[in-house]
């Protein structure tokens, strides 16, 4: 059976003690990413007239949306800070679903 992004990051949050996963941790979001792309997972984040796209916020998205269509996660939302000028946001986290088991 094929992996899946979402199979990789309950590896890499086992691997870590991780309990979340979402925009708080922007490096934990490329290390997947980039683990994912190491296993023929992910290719790339498309292109827009031969220009790559594959920067961060849109490989942080792609991982994000993973989750966010995975049943085994739980999405909920937090107020982070930043952005123009400093404003408040809603961002996404994920946790597991405390049914889900992991071997």
């Amino acid at each position: 059976m094929k992996q899946k992004i979402t199979d990789v990051v309950i590896e890499m949050m086992k691997e870590r003690g991780e309990e979340y996963v979402g925009y708080e941790g922007f490096g934990f979001l490329d290390d997947i990413y980039f683990e994912c792309k190491d296993r023929g997972i992910v290719r790339g984040i498309g292109s827009n007239k031969g220009k790559s796209l594959n920067y961060p916020p849109n490989r942080q998205k792609a991982i994000l949306n993973a989750l966010d269509k995975d049943d085994r996660f739980e999405k909920y939302f937090i107020k982070c800070c930043g952005g123009r000028e400093n404003a408040e946001a809603r961002v996404r986290m994920f946790k597991l679903k405390e049914t889900t088991v992991i071997d």
